[in-house]
């Protein structure tokens, strides 16, 4: 009778374990989704929107880029440190605009020249991190390759910005008057 004893001991144990750590998994995701849905909520506010359009007509603009680049270098920071599953980042529309904006600022020399500025040359290092994944990412799914999938960014450059131009009115109508 002992050794049923033992083995509904460890049944029990092995059941319990297996709730708990699918437990701390369900509170896991949840706490991801909490923190993105949260950033979004900062991403698309009023004082960001402003910026990401001010940039967008004016790239050269060092104080909205600058701006900008910094929330995104937070949630690449975030996502370096797996605090968000990969996929999550880019399944997530910040992901996405994390990667144009570095390419398109790095492309243009703004962030060279804000890491001069700042004599920094880790001045948005974890955004490049996040920018390698994201390009490594994308190749995988284009068969002609990573020049393929730069060539498309680059033609979609003004689009991208031609929409980023019209985010603040378009999010907040009534200031547009």
């Amino acid at each position: 009778m002992d050794w049923l004893w033992t083995f509904l001991t460890m049944l029990g144990t092995g059941a319990t374990a297996v709730i708990i750590y699918w437990q701390a998994n369900l509170l896991r995701a949840q706490n991801q989704v909490d923190a993105l849905v949260q950033l979004n909520l900062a991403w698309d506010s009023r004082e960001t929107c402003r910026l990401r359009t001010a940039w967008a007509s004016d790239p050269e603009d060092f104080g909205a880029v600058e701006a900008v680049l910094e929330f995104l270098e937070e949630f690449a920071a975030l996502a370096g440190r797996n605090v968000f599953d990969e996929d999550l980042i880019w399944d997530s529309t910040l992901g996405w605009y994390a990667a144009r904006y570095y390419f398109y600022n790095h492309e243009n020399g703004m962030i060279d020249r804000l890491r001069a500025d700042w004599l920094d040359d880790k001045l948005y290092e974890n955004l490049g991190k996040l920018w390698e994944h994201y390009e490594n990412r994308e190749d995988k799914g284009v068969s002609e390759g990573k020049s393929c999938f730069i060539e498309k960014l680059r033609r979609t450059r003004e689009k991208f910005l031609n929409d980023e131009k019209a985010r603040y009115a378009r999010r907040f109508p009534e200031s547009s008057d």
